[in-house]
This record gives structure tokens, sequence and C-alpha cells, in this order.
């Protein structure tokens, strides 16, 4: 098996179920809309029914893959392209939320 075929096989027994049921925080999980080693439809399907907390933001990259780039060879499993320009935009997005000001009541 060539290049990143061996290690998509070597992955698929995995379950995350039992980590994300234990998740009690929000998550931003990134979904390349190309991804060839996992089935973008049932991923995301699993962390928004899955992840305990229920705050799940899921953001996809059209025309990206398993990796945060753009896939354009088929033949090419390691996804060696350009990173994804709304992989930049989403963690500016998922900082700029993380990092904002909370309003607290005074004690």
């Amino acid at each position: 098996m060539e290049g990143g075929q061996g290690a998509a096989l070597a992955w698929s027994d995995l379950n995350v179920v039992p980590q994300l049921r234990s998740m009690r925080m929000p998550v931003t999980t990134v979904l390349g809309t190309r991804d060839r080693w996992v089935d973008v439809h049932t991923s995301r399907e699993v962390w928004v029914t899955n992840l305990a907390s229920r705050q799940v933001e899921v953001v996809d990259l059209p025309a990206g893959g398993h990796y945060p780039t753009l896939t354009h060879d088929p033949s090419d499993w390691n996804e060696i392209g350009p990173w994804h320009p709304r992989y930049e935009q989403a963690l500016d997005q998922w900082a700029a939320k993380l990092c904002a000001p909370t309003s607290r009541s005074p004690d």
C-alpha cells in the first residue's frame, strides 16, 4: 500500500465515541469535503451526536482533504498541497471566540 492508504486502513477500527462522550467543552471540528480517509458525513454525525457538551461547530473545507490542505491530485495520499484558506479563517474565529472577554456579575 502506498502512503496514506495504509495509515487509513490502520485507523479504520478507531472508535472515538467513548472519548467524545466524556468531553464537556465546546469543540470546533474541521472536515475536508474531499477526505479520502474518513467519510465526512459519518464523521460529522459522530461529532454532533456524541459530544457530551453538545457544543460542536463543524467547519467544512470545500475541496479539502483529511489534512487542512487543498487536494487537487487524487493520487497524492500524503495530501501535500497549499493550506486551505478556510482553515486559517476557522482557526482565527475559534481563537477569537475562545479569547473573547466574558461579562461577569459583580461579587
